[in-house]
């Protein structure tokens, strides 16, 4: 099934050309733009942010590394295209993000548990706004009409990605202990609100005050797939044995006790134009994107001296008129929308 995508969710770009050059000046560098120092502490900050978004193989050290100089590019090219980013959005960003995962404490557990520390990672949202404002100007000219959202979604309706899995709509209450479940399980059998009790007994920040309602954290709807879910696998069996308005007893995970309830239960189907158009539009508008902006970054490449440490340089040479293949391919998704 073809998710909703942001552009802020297209963090950064691991593309295009890449200049090859002699080493740094300073042996904490692993690259410089016009002699702006990227940092090994960048690297492996980047790294570790990259990596722990990531369900696939670590990035190579090489694709890093280009994002990081590609992300220099950016900052240096922006003010001649008259493109700024203030502070306030790099706030309103991050207060966005916070919400989306739970708290202040939630995001913070985020970023320490990625080694990250907060005015770095402010750099790069900066960064990542930047790219979303310079890929608006250059492809700016680039359209997709609703016709040929529609040929597309015509023409693939039977692929795998338009098939939808199973999913529930489902609540749960989180306690610390046994005792406490079983006395949340009571008060339901007896005719509580199971919304109520969820913002009275939870200790889930994220559902508590939603009536105990889970959110799928890829397309941000109270729809979880009955399998793959993401839950803990204690979690899923006890959800998946649940039918439509059944509520089960005390599920013990690694977080506490869970009284789980089901709402609705949507049996598998091919999604419909009307469900998938916006975020296959914004697909069919990337791909065409794709190309466009390619050129423009492999010119403005062109437009900066970019020097890399000794073990550093990116693996991909210069090909014909300054441009360059990548492993990525163009523009590629490394989400950011949490740490």
């Amino acid at each position: 099934m073809i998710k909703k995508i942001s552009l802020l969710a297209i963090a950064l770009l691991v593309t295009a050309a890449v200049l090859l050059a002699a080493g740094c000046g300073s042996s904490d560098n692993v690259a410089t733009v016009d002699g702006h120092d990227i940092t090994k502490s960048d690297l492996d900050k980047m790294t570790k942010l990259v990596n722990s978004q990531s369900a696939s193989s670590p990035a190579p050290q090489d694709s890093i590394v280009n994002i990081l100089v590609v992300n220099e590019v950016l900052a240096l090219e922006a003010p001649a295209m008259n493109i700024t980013v203030s502070d306030d959005e790099v706030n309103s960003t991050i207060d966005k993000q916070k919400q989306t995962a739970g708290g202040d404490s939630q995001f913070q557990d985020a970023l320490n548990k990625a080694g990250i520390d907060l005015d770095w990672y402010k750099n790069f949202v900066r960064n990542n706004l930047y790219f979303r404002k310079v890929l608006e100007q250059v492809t700016k000219n680039v359209t997709v009409s609703d016709q040929e959202v529609q040929d597309y979604y015509n023409q693939h309706a039977s692929d795998p990605s338009f098939q939808a899995p199973e999913t529930r709509q489902v609540r749960h209450i989180l306690v610390a202990d046994e005792k406490t479940a079983n006395d949340v399980k009571a008060q339901l059998d007896a005719g509580a609100d199971f919304a109520a009790l969820a913002s009275k007994y939870s200790i889930d920040p994220g559902s508590k005050d939603k009536g105990g309602l889970l959110y799928n954290p890829t397309t941000n709807q109270a729809e979880i797939p009955s399998k793959n879910s993401g839950m803990v696998p204690e979690f899923e069996a006890a959800m998946d044995k649940l039918q439509a308005g059944q509520t089960s007893g005390p599920v013990k995970t690694q977080y506490g006790y869970h009284i789980i309830r089901v709402d609705k239960i949507t049996p598998p189907h091919q999604v419909t134009f009307a469900e998938v158009k916006d975020g296959l539009k914004q697909q069919l508008l990337l791909q065409k994107q794709r190309p466009v902006f390619d050129k423009w970054l492999s010119d403005a490449m062109a437009r900066h001296k970019i020097e890399y440490a000794d073990g550093y340089a990116p693996a991909t040479t210069p090909v014909g008129g300054g441009a360059s293949t990548s492993p990525a391919g163009g523009l590629a998704t490394t989400a950011a929308t949490t740490p």
